[in-house]
């Protein structure tokens, strides 16, 4: 019997008292641990998004571009490509191919999606201030030991999928997005890699 539960709850302190063992379906890692470009991970979600739609929608380097932005998270991923195909046709009717501005505006507006998922809700039922979180982001991305213990910030992490988890070593990365962010807000480098800039 297969029953899927909400991400949320498998993310969550009350995982441990299911009553049965969990499957995660991961993410596809974009980039490895050190941050560099992960070939197999963005061959895999490439080809996924190639059975569907065809690459000559795509203007070059547009389609790694989106992979990139997306994490590997192919919801993300189709999101992106429907978003940044809209709003070709919206600039330019005639227009056959994303453009490069195109997947600009469509990452720029997943990135604030993200922006508001790492605040506060009055429904959360634990209020962890920003600064924890971010603590916690950046300790994940330099891979700090111990960073990757559960705990209500990491949990809450995970849930706004800032954190992403991948299989293999069980190992956690920050999405690409996020970083993005944790870079305008200067708590990494500017020229730290791991981002959707490639």
């Amino acid at each position: 019997m297969i029953l899927t539960i909400p991400v949320w709850l498998a993310y969550s302190p009350e995982a441990g008292r299911l009553p049965f063992e969990r499957h995660m379906i991961h993410d596809t890692p974009v980039y490895d641990r050190q941050h560099n470009p992960h070939a197999n991970g963005q061959a895999a979600v490439q080809a996924v998004l190639e059975a569907r739609v065809s690459p000559a929608l795509f203007a070059e380097g547009q389609m790694t571009r989106l992979i990139v932005a997306s994490g590997g998270n192919l919801r993300d991923l189709f999101a992106l490509v429907l978003d940044a195909g809209e709003g070709a046709r919206l600039g330019n009717p005639g227009a056959t191919v994303i453009g490069p501005n195109d997947a600009r505006l469509a990452i720029n507006k997943m990135r604030r999606e993200y922006r508001m998922k790492l605040g506060q809700s009055p429904y959360d039922v634990n209020q962890i201030p920003y600064s924890e979180k971010s603590a916690r982001l950046q300790a994940v991305y330099r891979g700090v030991p111990d960073s990757d213990i559960p705990d209500s910030v990491l949990y809450s992490l995970l849930r706004g999928r800032a954190v992403q988890e991948f299989n293999g070593d069980s190992w956690y990365g920050v999405h690409p997005l996020v970083v993005d962010i944790l870079k305008e807000q200067q708590h990494l480098d500017p020229q730290s890699p791991g981002g959707t800039e490639m």
